[in-house]
């Protein structure tokens, strides 16, 4: 778990670096929809992880890891492939 946390870090990091190379506001254009999406989704699985960690709660977690990982891979794939920022 707390490489997973690490890593969210390290994530929330390079989005700020990005934002640091840009001259203006970042344009997602069409995705900024998927964008606010992802925001609120990440949000509440957060908010559901603590949750999971508080109780003790193993198949909440499970459930969260395996949803999870589809989530991220599917947006991630169509962001990549839909969108370049530069």
């Amino acid at each position: 778990m707390v490489v997973d946390i690490e890593r969210i870090g390290d994530y929330c990091k390079n989005i700020s670096d990005l934002t640091l190379m840009r001259d203006g506001p970042m344009d997602f254009g069409e995705l900024s929809d998927d964008i606010k999406s992802i925001e609120q989704e990440v949000a509440s699985r957060f908010t559901k992880t603590i949750e999971a960690i508080e109780n003790q709660d193993e198949a909440l977690a499970g459930n969260l890891l395996n949803s999870y990982k589809k989530m991220v891979t599917k947006v991630s794939d169509r962001i990549v492939k839909g969108y370049r920022i530069w």
